[in-house]
């Protein structure tokens, strides 16, 4: 139990079968806990930050390229459940009016019901998320799926020069998975036009 994020040394980690972190989850809490343990719900949180393998007084963002496996044990993202998941790569992705659409298929291949919580991540710089949903799935179904990620999220700030956004022609990278470093769908997405905006009316993306 705690509200933040911990190192937990190599020893500990890779005894265990699983690690069970509830941020201070309430009067409810302990029995949400049984419940998990006791195998009543497939549970489905994520890490909500980065968890340092070390203690270091440097700073571990996530998507900055300070996260690396030698001072990472968890990154942005993961987490366990009772049943298993694969991606598979779908058709092209494309653009349709205002946003782009990455098909993909997401199936279950274990044998307890579970939901996935799909993450979709751009490189621009540095990884950012900008789209996720929640897929629920029984003991071997598969369902083909779009994620959908607004336009807006591609473009780049260019204050300095004219006060706005400027979405620029050219490919960009998309990836889809469950964690900041597992995304075996990726895709690129080609911006063939052009355009400004003063302001970012859509921040996230979501999947259907």
């Amino acid at each position: 139990f705690g509200g933040r994020n911990l190192v937990i040394d190599d020893e500990t980690a890779d005894k265990c079968a699983a690690i069970l972190h509830a941020y201070y989850p309430g009067e409810e809490g302990g029995n949400a806990v049984a419940a998990i343990l006791r195998g009543e719900v497939s549970p489905s949180g994520r890490l909500p930050m980065t968890y340092p393998r070390v203690y270091d007084r440097k700073d571990i963002t996530f998507g900055d390229k300070s996260d690396t496996p030698e001072r990472t044990r968890w990154p942005f993202g993961p987490g366990l459940t009772y049943t298993s998941f694969r991606y598979e790569q779908a058709d092209d992705a494309y653009v349709k009016g205002d946003w782009a659409e990455v098909p993909f298929a997401l199936s279950n291949t274990g044998s307890r019901d579970g939901t996935e919580v799909v993450q979709v991540y751009l490189d621009r710089g540095r990884t950012r998320l900008r789209a996720f949903g929640r897929v629920a799935l029984r003991p071997g179904e598969k369902k083909n799926l779009v994620a959908r990620i607004p336009l807006e999220s591609f473009a780049e700030w260019d204050g300095e020069k004219t006060g706005k956004w400027a979405l620029k022609t050219g490919k960009r990278t998309v990836r889809i998975g469950s964690s900041a470093w597992n995304t075996p769908v990726r895709a690129e997405i080609e911006i063939k036009e052009s355009k400004s905006f003063p302001v970012r009316d859509v921040f996230f993306g979501f999947i259907e």
